[in-house]
């Protein structure tokens, strides 16, 4: 095709070497035949849709993949007009072909991403000379940490002989549409308290379900505190039903109104007006540096800062 043909110009008045020259046709070629799934982007159309229809349908799709991550279950159920938004501007859906990579170690990470097809294998920086690769499925989810913190790759996520595809989440864009609601920053603060004293647990892949149930219902029950009553649960589903099964049990404990169990006393010193510190993953210079965190004097030092927290675009 048009775009194979100038590629091959391109190396060829470059004087690239025979073997990469093979890599990258080879790589092109896997591009154009792997995907099978339609992206929004691929059709025209849906942009002349007016806004609010658009909302409609990006909920609609996104919400079911996204929705297995207990702080996206919240966060649709608590701050709806937020959420349709971030479903519309800061989701995009991503094809990666055969052995294609997604994330390379040292690099600073700037989406989250959840894995709707296909296998990813990671590779942790840190690991046993004979220790596999995780493999990442559908309903996965990896580099959580780039929506919280400033964050750089410990490892390297790449495709197997299947392709892959999956939903990223723009972390810039994410933050400047939740930074001021106080059920998020608490929920943000309480993944940085923990990764600052745990901080050799945190990868791009980390993934405690009992802790991420836990951090999620403070934070419904931060919003029913604020608003002063219940919010109804979304509507169980395959991809949500483990999570709102803990709520409902959460909530038979309090006698339904989750904000009883978490005052607002009980959560004021976990929700500063700033975020108090970073955490710098492995690849910025050497591997002691891995899950360092840093000092209040780097952060004022540094020149980027965006939403909730200092992630570098």
């Amino acid at each position: 095709n048009e775009q194979a043909s100038l590629v091959r110009r391109y190396m060829q008045q470059n004087n690239v070497s025979a073997p990469l020259k093979a890599r990258v046709l080879q790589s092109i070629k896997a591009l154009s035949q792997n995907r099978s799934r339609v992206h929004e982007s691929d059709v025209a159309a849906l942009r002349l849709l007016p806004l609010s229809l658009r909302h409609d349908l990006s909920q609609e799709v996104y919400a079911p993949h996204v929705g297995v991550h207990p702080f996206f279950y919240v966060c649709n159920a608590c701050f709806s007009m937020q959420s349709r938004k971030i479903f519309s501007t800061c989701l995009a859906e991503k094809s990666l072909s055969t052995s294609q990579e997604l994330i390379t170690s040292g690099e600073n990470a700037t989406h989250m991403y959840f894995v709707i097809g296909g296998i990813l294998d990671y590779l942790a920086d840190e690991r046993g000379e004979n220790e596999p690769a995780i493999a990442l499925d559908t309903g996965a989810w990896l580099c959580e940490a780039a929506l919280w913190v400033r964050w750089q790759h410990n490892g390297t996520a790449n495709t197997t002989a299947q392709g892959c595809e999956l939903i990223s989440v723009d972390a810039g864009g994410f933050q400047n549409i939740l930074k001021d609601e106080k059920p998020v920053r608490q929920y943000a603060n309480m993944f940085w308290k923990h990764f600052s004293e745990n901080p050799e647990d945190l990868s791009d892949v980390w993934c405690d379900e009992e802790v991420l149930f836990d951090w999620a219902t403070r934070a419904m029950g931060q919003a029913e505190t604020y608003y002063g009553d219940v919010i109804p649960a979304e509507p169980a589903t395959t991809w949500n039903s483990k999570f709102s099964q803990f709520l409902q049990s959460q909530r038979r404990a309090s006698s339904g109104f989750v904000g009883r169990r978490f005052s607002d006393d009980s959560l004021g010193g976990l929700v500063p007006s700033e975020f108090p510190a970073i955490l710098v993953g492995a690849g910025a210079g050497s591997a002691q540096e891995a899950g360092r965190l840093a000092s209040q004097q780097e952060e004022s030092d540094s020149s980027s800062s965006s939403g909730l927290s200092d992630s570098d675009e």
